[in-house]
This record gives C-alpha cells, structure tokens and sequence, in this order.
C-alpha cells in the first residue's frame, strides 16, 4: 500500500537530517580541515539520513 508523509512531518525530518552535516562541516572549518568534494560528501550524508528518516516515519 502507498503510504505518504505529510508536508509538516517531511520538514521536520530534513531539519534533523541536515543537522550531522552542520555540526561535521562547522567542527572541520574551526580546525581548518578541508578536502575534495567536501560539500558533495555532506549532500549525501544528508540525503542519506533524509532517506532513511522518510522510510522509518512511512512504516
């Protein structure tokens, strides 16, 4: 069956989502560590958790 996540619940869940990358890229800017494609890598850090979150809350 088709399950769907409302507007307000699919927000909430991208704000937790995206918080790791916020604290990770903040932590590594204070000690001025940088690498290649360290934005991709916080992307799909984030779409990651995103998804996961979206999976768990349709069940």
């Amino acid at each position: 069956s088709k399950h769907s996540v409302k507007y307000e619940t699919a927000y909430r869940l991208t704000l937790v989502a995206v918080t790791p990358a916020i604290i990770l890229g903040t932590l590594l800017s204070i000690f001025r560590i940088h690498y290649p494609y360290q934005l991709l890598f916080y992307f799909v850090l984030s779409m990651g958790y995103l998804f996961f979150a979206i999976t768990a809350a349709k069940q």
